[in-house]
């Protein structure tokens, strides 16, 4: 299936591309996907209307369930593109037999990410690659807007972590120290995600800046102080 980009201007290596995807009734849609230079192959779309995937851009295939926001498929599309780099492997290079080859072969070990974890014999552990599949192939909603880390700020540092090609976006953000961690997740952000919002200087990203905003909120609703 073709990609081509547009000359939208995105931020964080992101970029607008055609996706070409074979529908339900058998006609092919060429519809617009969100894509990343970290993660070659794969980009998020939304068809049906309304919910976002992730899709296998050489098929038109979905790699896992509908999400209800773009930025919730974001953050998968950065866990898929990690999930290949284990093997230093890229989506743009593999075909259905290949995809399938990939996950199969990589099934056992832990995925090279954080946030999806299994207990197993009375222990938390990372889930292996194979679990982690699994789950992404269960159609469960369970998506709110009150999580304690933004989706988005987790795709973009899952993506901070994958080596580019000299002179692309993250190596810049590499060679100008633009990554920093917050200092309440610890996740690493792009530094104009972040905002010193404490009296202590603490610099903390969007994602507790709206924690902080949330708790003041029902201080104030139960009647505490301001």
């Amino acid at each position: 299936m073709s990609e081509q980009e547009s000359n939208l201007d995105y931020q964080y290596g992101l970029s607008e591309i055609a996706v070409q995807i074979p529908a339900p009734d058998g006609v092919t849609r060429t519809v617009p996907g969100l894509a990343h230079e970290a993660s070659p192959g794969l980009a998020v779309t939304m068809l049906p209307f309304g919910v976002f995937q992730v899709t296998h851009v050489n098929t038109g295939r979905k790699l896992c369930n509908n999400y209800q926001r773009a930025a919730s498929a974001l953050l998968a599309m950065s866990q898929w593109a990690l999930i290949a780099h284990i093997r230093g492997a890229s989506w743009a290079d593999l075909g259905p037999t290949g995809a399938a080859d990939l996950v199969t072969e990589l099934s056992s070990e832990a995925v090279p990410f954080d946030g999806c974890t299994t207990i197993s014999k009375g222990m938390t552990r990372k889930m292996t690659v194979g679990e982690w599949f699994q789950h992404q192939r269960i159609p469960i909603f369970d998506e709110f807007p009150w999580e304690e880390v933004d989706p988005f700020e987790l795709a973009i540092s899952n993506l901070s972590k994958i080596d580019l090609v000299k002179g692309g976006w993250l190596s810049q953000v590499a060679a100008d120290r633009q990554l920093t961690e917050c200092d309440w997740c610890h996740q690493e952000c792009p530094d104009e995600m972040l905002q010193n919002e404490t009296q202590a200087g603490d610099a903390i990203c969007k994602s507790c800046v709206e924690k902080l905003d949330r708790q003041e909120e029902q201080r104030n609703s139960f009647g505490g102080p301001a």
